[in-house]
């Protein structure tokens, strides 16, 4: 990423048994610490359902993406500070659009 201070992290997870994106994608978000919820949405990502999450903790603001497929969970994590989010999301975005699931 050119901005500074962010990152972006893909991950390739088993899904736990009986659980549903949604309560993956909430689960994930938990273990994060969120102090501030700004917003979740139900995009189709790689032709999948996803679930987004973009929220604030107490140093960064994040974005999450997650699709699941065949019982494997594929997490996008794209952070930056709270200043730089905004002019983060070009790059996010690449990403995100151009990600292809095995």
């Amino acid at each position: 990423m050119s901005q500074t201070g962010a990152f972006l992290v893909v991950t390739k997870e088993a899904m736990p048994s009986g659980y549903t994106l949604k309560i993956y994608n909430d689960q994930t978000v938990m273990n994060m610490n969120p102090t501030q919820m700004m917003s979740g949405t139900f995009p189709t990502v790689a032709g999948l359902s996803a679930c987004e999450s973009v929220f604030k903790t107490t140093d960064a603001q994040v974005r999450t993406v997650i699709l699941e497929k065949d019982n494997v969970a594929y997490v996008i994590i794209c952070s930056s500070p709270v200043a730089t989010f905004e002019n983060a999301q070009t790059s996010f975005n690449m990403v995100i659009n151009s990600f292809k699931v095995p």
